[in-house]
């Protein structure tokens, strides 16, 4: 009976976001599928959660009674829509791509989708049998899907002060009762469609996200024109990351979520720049604004955005210049900025804005000694080196939806630098507590980032060198 109601409270939120992800998406082209699915399960989960949100509002709290009917109706919808308007699920099953690849390709593709399957399996088995582990899963988040799930409404949380002047009176509290609240409220539909407070089962939809991820990485991938076995082979780049598997077998936390959340964003903004494809757009603002709704950091990493919007629309001075006002702006807002003003659950103040050197080896260490990212941020490092030298040497600029995209992962992680070196959060690098799971909130875009450079690279030796080329194809 657990296996059938997990797979309906699991089945609902995704089977609703692939149909309006599948309605969105109308070009066939190889990996639409799996993009469809991928992104399927991350609307699907904000859909699910904003439904919640708006019946509770209403005053029908969230029984099931009420919530579930909703759910069914706008599936319904979504199946009428398709019976009316039928629009393709894709093209071939096996593109022609893959048929044209050399069998030991095949096999290695075959190999490839089995580890991941295996290693997707043992997580699933992990998270079914593991209770909720310490520390910010039970103090920041659990707190809130077990009250919800005993009320049948979001009951609100308030910081101590306020719980303590009220008595407790009709609120809770707890560690951070200002976070956002999908993560616990996803677990508390869980918990309601089991029937009962289950602190293992109610974080199996951890699994699936990270799942999700890769199938949207691949179908985005495939559309970038990279081949079926490369695709692949970052694919498992991204869901092999040691740190990415911890937080799913840990699950409970909500930086996973905001990672691929935040990764579908930017690949979707990526395709956007490129295409202007008016799907991808909405698919690139539908994912940044579910990171508002998962953690407080997604204000800083969309703010991350506007470099890359500033190189997709501005020729290079004017972007040079832009980049330069920027920089006056967030010297301006540091000094003058009021320091009691609360922005995204910090202040000025709070942050203690000094320089950290004691963080400085441990955050290295972090990012490229520890097995905790394999060689991601090595293997980015050396990309980003190759191509601005070969670049500069054959005199090839970069493209302009792979330049946006390296502004964006760049400010992102000066802002990560800026955190853990400049605030009072370095103390949490020298005990490598956060860091990592901060980290996780923007290092699946570099694996992105990889693939894109990846490819650019591989063509350089018909870029730069168009006339040895042409003599080849004479002799």
């Amino acid at each position: 009976m657990d296996l059938l109601r997990i797979s309906f409270a699991l089945g609902f939120p995704w089977l609703l976001g692939a149909l309006v992800v599948h309605r969105i998406v109308p070009v066939a082209m190889a990996g639409r599928r799996a993009l469809v699915l991928g992104y399927g399960f991350l609307v699907g989960v904000m859909l699910l959660t904003l439904v919640m949100r708006g019946l509770d509002a209403a005053g029908f709290g969230l029984h099931l009674i009420f919530l579930v009917p909703v759910v069914l109706l706008l599936i319904a919808i979504g199946v009428l829509l398709e019976y009316r308007y039928p629009r393709s699920f894709g093209g071939v099953w096996l593109s022609q791509d893959y048929r044209d690849l050399p069998v030991w390709q095949k096999l290695l593709i075959a190999v490839l989708l089995t580890i991941l399957a295996i290693r997707l399996g043992g997580l699933w088995l992990e998270v079914y049998w593991r209770p909720l582990f310490p520390w910010d899963a039970y103090m920041h988040w659990a707190t809130k899907s077990r009250v919800w799930t005993d009320a049948q409404a979001i009951v609100p949380f308030v910081d101590y002060d306020k719980w303590l002047v009220l008595q407790g009176r009709g609120v809770f509290t707890d560690n951070h009762p200002g976070y956002p609240i999908t993560t616990p409220l996803l677990q508390t539909w869980m918990n309601l469609m089991l029937g009962r407070w289950d602190d293992a089962l109610m974080n199996l939809p951890w699994v699936l996200v990270a799942a999700a991820g890769g199938m949207a990485f691949f179908g985005q991938a495939r559309m970038a024109g990279i081949g079926p076995l490369a695709a692949l082979v970052f694919c498992y780049f991204l869901l092999s990351m040691p740190i990415l598997n911890l937080q799913v077998a840990l699950a409970g936390y909500a930086d996973v979520f905001m990672g691929i959340f935040y990764l579908a964003a930017l690949m979707a903004f990526y395709h956007w720049s490129n295409t202007r494809f008016f799907w991808q757009g909405l698919l690139a603002l539908l994912l940044a604004a579910g990171c508002f709704l998962i953690k407080n950091e997604a204000l800083f990493w969309i703010l991350a955005l506007l470099p890359g919007l500033a190189a997709v629309f501005f020729i290079l001075r004017r972007l040079i210049l832009l980049v330069g006002l920027g920089i006056l702006f967030g010297v301006g807002v540091l000094l003058f900025f009021p320091p009691d003003l609360e922005v995204a659950g910090h202040t000025l103040a709070g942050l203690g804005l000094q320089f950290h050197s004691d963080a400085v080896i441990p955050l290295l260490q972090s990012l490229f000694w520890f097995s905790n990212w394999h060689l991601l941020f090595w293997m980015v490092g050396f990309m980003l080196l190759a191509r601005v030298i070969i670049g500069f040497l054959s005199g090839t600029r970069w493209p302009r939806p792979l330049l946006a995209l390296s502004l964006i992962l760049s400010s992102a992680f000066v802002l990560f630098l800026v955190l853990f070196l400049y605030t009072g959060y370095a103390v949490t690098v020298v005990g490598q507590t956060s860091v990592g799971r901060i980290a996780l909130q923007i290092a699946p875009s570099f694996v992105f980032l990889a693939m894109l450079l990846y490819q650019d690279l591989a063509r350089f030796p018909a870029i730069a060198f168009p006339a040895n080329k042409e003599r080849s194809s004479l002799e």
